[in-house]
């Protein structure tokens, strides 16, 4: 989960023009260990931003995606290795209205990622994983033919509870 709260100023001389931005990111997870170490499920994303302009402009931008994960799991003594690969497809909505325009635009998004990673115990039932890897996140308008692609490479960190 993330929340985040920033505002930006541009100063030109001696006016100070701030926007205000607020987001919000959950990406909660699935899963079931079909076999000894190697885990399927399902990945949710939801994020939301909005932002205030100096001048009273708005833009709002929601996301979801749903998608599948596999990883496999090497278990050591102390830590678990792991591998893993996801996906996702999805919609973003963009809602704006500026002072001479207002609307909205819809894109269709793709995701894939894949990493390592490891589990670190916490208990019998509770680890901390932290992944390493890359991501990729097309977008497509709906009604346009260009499609944009984005790459990054990340560090993922979060818990995992296991329920038998």
């Amino acid at each position: 989960m993330n929340l985040n709260f920033f505002s930006t100023k541009y100063k030109n001389g001696t006016v100070s023009d701030p926007d205000k931005t607020t987001s919000f990111t959950i990406i909660p997870r699935v899963g079931y260990l079909l076999f000894h170490n190697f885990a399927t499920g399902l990945d949710f994303i939801y994020s939301s931003w909005s932002t205030k302009y100096s001048n009273e402009d708005e833009d709002s931008e929601s996301i979801f995606c749903v998608g599948p994960f596999i990883r496999y799991y090497y278990t050591l003594p102390k830590f678990s290795p792991y591998a893993e690969i996801n996906g996702a497809i999805g919609t973003e909505t963009d809602k704006y209205d500026y002072a001479n325009l207002e609307g909205d635009d819809k894109w269709s998004l793709k995701m894939f990622g894949i990493g390592i990673g490891a589990a670190m115990p916490l208990g019998e039932r509770v680890t901390f994983d932290a992944l390493a890897g890359y991501n990729s996140i097309s977008y497509k308008q709906k009604g346009e033919e260009e499609i944009e692609i984005i790459g990054s490479i990340g560090l993922k960190m979060g818990f995992t509870v296991f329920l038998r």
